[in-house]
C-alpha cells in the first residue's frame, strides 16, 4: 500500500483500505505536513458499522439488547433489532450511519459510505483541530479537484468523516 510511506497522515494499525482509498490518502498526505494527523477507521462492513453503535451505546448507557453480528436481525415488528440504540445515539449528537437503510425522524438514512469503501475516517480533537483539518481538506478539495467528494466534522466522533470521488 502506499499509504505505508505516508509521513503526516498515518494509516492507524488495523484500519481496513482499498487502493481507491489508499491513493487517496497517499496523495494527500503532504497537505497535513504542518499539522500531522491519523486515519481512524476506512473501509468497513455492517458488523463492524454495528460495533461502533454498540460501543457508543454502551458509553452513553443505552441499552444494547443485540450483538455485532445482528446488523441484518429484526424483531417481531419487523424493526431492526440495533434502531432504539441508532435512534438514541443520533438524538445525543452522534453521527453514525447505519448498517442498513434506516428512518430517522420521517428520514431515510442511507448506510455508511464505510460500507461502500468510498470514506475514511481524519482524526480531530475539538475546537483548533476540527477548524485547521476543515481548512486543509477545503484546500485539498480546491486543488486536487478529482479526489474528495465531500467531508462532514464529527465533532463527538473527534473526527472527519471524508467521501472520496468514485
Amino acid at each position: 500500500m502506499q499509504s505505508e510511506a505516508n509521513k503526516y497522515l498515518k494509516v492507524l494499525k488495523g484500519v481496513i483500505l482499498n487502493d481507491k482509498l489508499d491513493f487517496v490518502i497517499s496523495t494527500i498526505d503532504k497537505y497535513f505536513s504542518e499539522y500531522p494527523r491519523q486515519i481512524t477507521s476506512a473501509v468497513r462492513d455492517k458488523a463492524s458499522q454495528l460495533r461502533i453503535i454498540i460501543e457508543d451505546a454502551n458509553y452513553e448507557h443505552i441499552p444494547v439488547p443485540f450483538i455485532q453480528g445482528d446488523a441484518d436481525k429484526k424483531d417481531d415488528n419487523g424493526d431492526y433489532v440495533w434502531l432504539y440504540a441508532w435512534r438514541a445515539l443520533l438524538d445525543k449528537g452522534y453521527k453514525i450511519n447505519p448498517p442498513c437503510i434506516a428512518i430517522y425522524q420521517n428520514r431515510i438514512i442511507n448506510p455508511s459510505t464505510h460500507i461502500l469503501g468510498t470514506a475514511f475516517d481524519i482524526g480531530a480533537e475539538d475546537g483548533k483541530a476540527l477548524d485547521t483539518v476543515a481548512g486543509i481538506i477545503n484546500y485539498i478539495m480546491a486543488t486536487e479537484k478529482n479526489l474528495i467528494y465531500s467531508y462532514c466534522a464529527e465533532a463527538v466522533n473527534h473526527c472527519f468523516h471524508v467521501n472520496i470521488k468514485d
